[in-house]
């Protein structure tokens, strides 16, 4: 069987899957170790696009979808939980300030997000920040170094120990993934050559 990236969350404590069945969405969570599992099923939520799920702690998680890409525009949703996953609210997402194609969802907590897109006519990395919970959201100014400046970026979903943060950014014509770093809550990022795949 084969996962797809971001449909699931594992850790020493918690383990937690997405998928969908129909036009149903499933949320699967084990909070120990897989001995039991919690089912949430959130019924005709289905968008027809990208699922995601991650945890910033045992309590603090968050879920996204995605709907169907037309014409290069593609909705987001983006919900959290703070209960560790048996209730789920909807947060604000990036639709009214950017709704292209999505490629990574992350959170450090229930209200810093980041929304990740694909390339288009710009090539650095398109992120979006909310420290509110979606209620606002800020494009970020990420450069890519002097040696990729040609090429296209696409961020994938960062991940956040405490305060730090590690963004992932795959290259179009290199064919490489290169790291970024932030050791503010991800307000700033910094290229990294000492971080390897």
């Amino acid at each position: 069987m084969h996962l797809k990236k971001n449909t699931y969350y594992i850790s020493r404590k918690k383990i937690a899957f997405i998928s969908t069945n129909e036009s149903d969405i499933l949320i699967t969570i084990s909070n120990n170790k897989g001995k039991s599992w919690n089912k949430v099923v959130l019924q005709n939520a289905y968008q027809g696009g990208e699922l995601f799920i991650g945890f910033s702690s045992n309590d603090v998680g968050y879920y996204a979808m995605t709907t169907d890409t037309a014409m290069g525009k593609q909705y987001n949703y983006i919900y959290v939980t703070k209960d560790g996953g048996r209730s789920w609210n909807e947060i604000g997402n990036t639709n009214e300030v950017y709704s292209r194609v999505v490629t990574g969802i992350g959170f450090l907590d229930d209200k810093i997000g980041f929304v990740g897109f694909r390339y288009e006519s710009e090539n650095n990395p398109t992120v979006y920040r909310t420290d509110n919970a979606g209620v606002t959201w800020e494009k970020l100014e990420i450069h890519l170094p002097y040696e990729y400046v040609s090429d296209y970026a696409t961020p994938l979903t960062p991940k956040f120990k405490n305060d730090k943060g590690i963004l992932p950014v795959k290259l179009r014509d290199n064919n490489k993934t290169i790291y970024f770093v932030s050791n503010d809550k991800g307000k700033t990022w910094e290229y990294s050559s000492n971080i390897n795949g």
